[in-house]
């Protein structure tokens, strides 16, 4: 095959005429949401940690800085504060509720404690804000769940949410004999997320009893209940409690960027979905059709031909099993199919699109599986060999004995089988490469594996490769 011709071959089985809009959609989604995350990287690389330092300080975790019995949190502040010094310590940054709450806490050692040592705070919260982000709660349904709850009778409370198959009344007694719970002190709640509510004045011991029952805690109500105990103080019992289940302020850039990617994401979604139920269904009817899938075609003269019945069939059989094509496949099956529109499909009642551009925005590109505990056969390409298959081997697969079987069932001969290591692989170390024209045989084997027992994924475009190529070989393009 001279120069020409191989670089023409593999031009047509590597282009398929480009993208579906849908792939040009999760291609522009997967692009949007990689410059957020950029973004997000740096600002959490830039953080400023002035509160995060002062919080360690006061609670005495700065390396045996603050012994002196004048450094530390107020008796009023101690809980929350060395709340927050634990979270750090375990490696977790705060939430924005905890750190706007922390801020405000903290201004009053300012002058007294934290800049005769050296230590300072942002002026004000929009400095920081930017780099904190709003919680996410947990969504295990096994899990028993103490949170915040604003409640329309009884106001801000905490509230627990019960699992399935939860003995209630048990749990109940031990509230009571451990968090102190009394008559009156629970109630239920008309919410989809929460089944009971307790008042504030409880938050001490239902942490406690939480904490030691592995249940999940709302990570905000140590800050809601330091805003409770300060509202409290000043006299101001509405049941209210300022920003706890609101945004404690603006909300932080990075809950801003998170908003937008989930938006977009959501608005792709939708499109998508859009597209796919008004799916024109016009090939894949054709396919099935000839294939002899829907009793209709029991005729001799109606069916592929014998050089389009391989990939013909393999297409109805994918459609079979409730699998779309991929874009490849679609764009190689309307070019085989365009040859039986008028004398099989219009006389049967069936059309076809009459370009590929009517229907080309309903497909996917295809994804290659990247399981590394599978064996993988997929397509590559690569100047020595063009457009070739690629069987990768995770660890501890027998490679001599499947690749003897190979070379068996698919008769591969001297020269045609290849060994290459490649550090960009799926596998990250070695794959063999086999020719376009052993893709019967190479597929016929993986099929005999996969029965075995062996745990294969197979590229489900190799067929319309090498449709392709058979037809350029018909074609007089190349010479093998």
């Amino acid at each position: 095959m001279n120069n020409s011709n191989k670089q023409n071959q593999t031009h047509k089985i590597d282009s398929f005429l480009g993208r579906g809009i849908i792939d040009q959609l999760l291609a522009i989604e997967e692009e949007m949401a990689g410059r957020i995350e950029e973004i997000i990287t740096r600002i959490e690389q830039n953080f400023d940690r002035r509160l995060e330092d002062a919080i360690l300080f006061l609670a005495g975790s700065g390396d045996g800085e603050n012994l002196k019995d004048s450094i530390g949190f107020n008796w009023n502040d101690s809980r929350f504060g060395h709340s927050l010094a634990r979270r750090l310590q375990s490696g977790t940054r705060l939430t924005l509720k905890q750190a706007h709450t922390a801020l405000q806490m903290m201004q009053k050692y300012s002058k007294t404690q934290l800049e005769p040592n050296g230590y300072s705070l942002p002026i004000t919260w929009e400095e920081i804000s930017h780099q904190y982000r709003e919680r996410e709660i947990e969504s295990a349904s096994y899990r028993m769940y103490l949170g915040l709850h604003e409640d329309e009778d009884y106001g801000a409370c905490i509230a627990i949410r019960y699992p399935v198959n939860v003995e209630i009344a048990g749990i109940r007694e031990d509230l009571e004999e451990d968090a102190g719970i009394e008559d009156g002190e629970r109630w239920p709640v008309s919410s989809d997320n929460w089944d009971y509510c307790h008042p504030f004045w409880r938050a001490e011991g239902l942490l406690a009893y939480a904490d030691d029952r592995d249940w999940y805690v709302d990570p905000d109500i140590e800050a809601a209940y330091y805003l409770w105990q300060e509202e409290q103080k000043a006299g101001i019992n509405s049941g209210r409690i300022s920003g706890l289940l609101s945004h404690s302020a603006t909300p932080s850039t990075i809950d801003k960027l998170l908003a937008l990617e989930e938006e977009m994401v959501g608005r792709i979604e939708e499109i998508v979905a859009r597209i796919e139920q008004n799916f024109d269904h016009r090939l894949e009817n054709a396919i099935l059709f000839l294939a002899g899938s829907n009793d209709e075609n029991l005729e001799d003269s109606i069916g592929f031909n014998w050089s389009d019945s391989w990939f013909g069939h393999s297409l109805a059989r994918r459609l079979q099993s409730g699998t779309r094509l991929t874009l490849k496949q679609a764009h190689t099956a309307l070019q085989m199919m365009q040859e039986y529109s008028k004398t099989q499909l219009e006389l049967n009642g069936y059309s076809l699109p009459r370009t590929w551009e009517e229907i080309s925005h309903q497909y996917r590109e295809n994804t290659i599986e990247s399981d590394p505990s599978k064996i993988r056969m997929v397509l590559q390409r690569d100047e020595e060999h063009n457009t070739y298959i690629a069987i990768y081997y995770p660890v501890n697969v027998p490679v001599e004995t499947i690749d003897e079987s190979l070379e068996k069932i698919a008769a591969i001969q001297d020269g045609e089988v290849w060994y290459m290591w490649s550090e960009d692989s799926p596998s990250g170390n070695s794959y063999y490469g086999y020719p376009l024209w052993r893709a019967e045989g190479l597929l016929e084997a993986a099929a005999h594996w996969i029965e075995s027992g062996y745990n294969w994924y197979v590229d489900p475009d190799i067929e319309a490769a090498h449709y392709l190529w058979q037809q350029e070989q018909k074609a007089g393009i190349g010479s093998g």
